[in-house]
């Protein structure tokens, strides 16, 4: 992507939900955009949940709007309705970037009401918007049919300059990320107990999850460490033969996410085991990079048995080849986000 002239022209301002402040997505889009030649800023809810919404509708979109945007990207739900204040008070051009699709993501945890509510209002505001962006099919076709611009630009990562094989195997498998209540944390540790390897987990204590239990109990051949730093956690990945990236299917968001862990997996050359059913499952399997099992403490344990008895090095060479020489990895997808952004330029 070469810089243009009347892109430096363009000002883009990033609406951020406070849990999107510092994740490699935001930096990688961020950087897409002003390598292409965007004036970027962003704005950022000093706030998580439904304190940032609040915080963003009724006094971050202003510090928006000072910026004099040429063009609006609103992070999920929690940010569309100050986007579309923005977009009335200065005339920049909206649009909606999807990385979770809100109302499903939130489901489990809010009375039915407050979904029916989320999205009749996402509803109302998405008319407004002239653009649309997703990370992944699934979240973009709720949208339904619509003759605005939209694209699919997915979570990957550039592969590393070399694919190293897992090579002698270390029957080490790795989760890293959420530790919530609906990412198989507890199955994935009972069932280690079946299993001839080592579980390494890593992931920052937040609410409604896991951290507590794990750092207290003691576990069998499970590794638990706690956050750690990004560099830290692709250096895991490296010393890894598989990395665990199991969701819940009864999730809708779930069932269509196409998770980073499994980028993660797929710019090293490492294994996945997944939930079968899923987009990340559907993934694994037909890029020929692991397995998918069903969503319980046996099937995992099963299938965790059998994937580090198989050719570890064939199926990661499969997943580093899908990111290295197919579309799988992020110069890819950047080039479908700046195209995006300079059909509203």
């Amino acid at each position: 992507m070469e810089p243009n002239q009347a892109r430096g022209a363009m000002r883009v301002v990033h609406l951020l939900p406070h849990r999107a402040a510092d994740e490699l997505n935001t930096t990688l889009e961020r950087m897409a955009l002003m390598t292409a030649g965007y004036d970027m800023h962003e704005v950022v809810a000093p706030k998580s949940g439904a304190r940032g919404a609040a915080w963003f509708e009724f006094s971050g979109w202003r510090r928006a709007a000072r910026i004099k945007p040429d063009i609006i990207i609103a992070r999920d739900l929690d940010t569309l309705a100050a986007g579309v204040k923005v977009k009335h008070a200065t005339g920049a051009k909206l649009v909606y970037f999807q990385h979770e699709a809100y109302s499903w993501m939130v489901e489990n945890d809010v009375p039915p009401l407050v979904i029916r509510w989320l999205e009749r209002r996402e509803r109302r505001l998405i008319s407004e918007c002239d653009a649309f962006v997703a990370s992944n099919p699934g979240i973009l076709s709720r949208l339904g049919d619509t003759d605005k611009p939209s694209a699919v630009v997915m979570n990957c990562r550039d592969p590393q300059p070399t694919f190293v094989s897992p090579s002698p195997p270390s029957r080490q498998l790795y989760y890293l990320g959420s530790l919530h209540t609906d990412r198989f944390i507890k199955e994935m540790v009972n069932a280690m107990r079946r299993v001839d390897g080592t579980l390494v987990i890593t992931g920052p204590r937040t609410t409604h999850s896991y951290y507590d239990w794990l750092a207290t109990t003691k576990h069998t051949n499970v590794d638990f460490r706690g956050f750690v730093l990004a560099q830290e956690s692709l250096d895991l990945v490296l010393k890894s033969d598989a990395i665990v990236a199991m969701l819940d299917p009864s999730n809708r968001n779930n069932c269509v996410a196409l998770g980073n862990k499994v980028f993660d997996a797929m710019s090293f050359g490492r294994a996945v085991i997944s939930t079968a059913g899923t987009a990340n499952g559907n993934l694994v399997t037909s890029l020929g990079m692991g397995r998918a099992v069903a969503y319980n403490e046996g099937a995992f344990a099963n299938g965790v048995a059998a994937l580090l008895d198989d050719d570890l090095s064939r199926l990661g060479k499969n997943a580093y080849d899908a990111c290295s020489k197919g579309v799988w990895n992020w110069k890819t997808q950047a080039k479908e986000l700046v195209a995006l952004i300079d059909s509203l330029a």
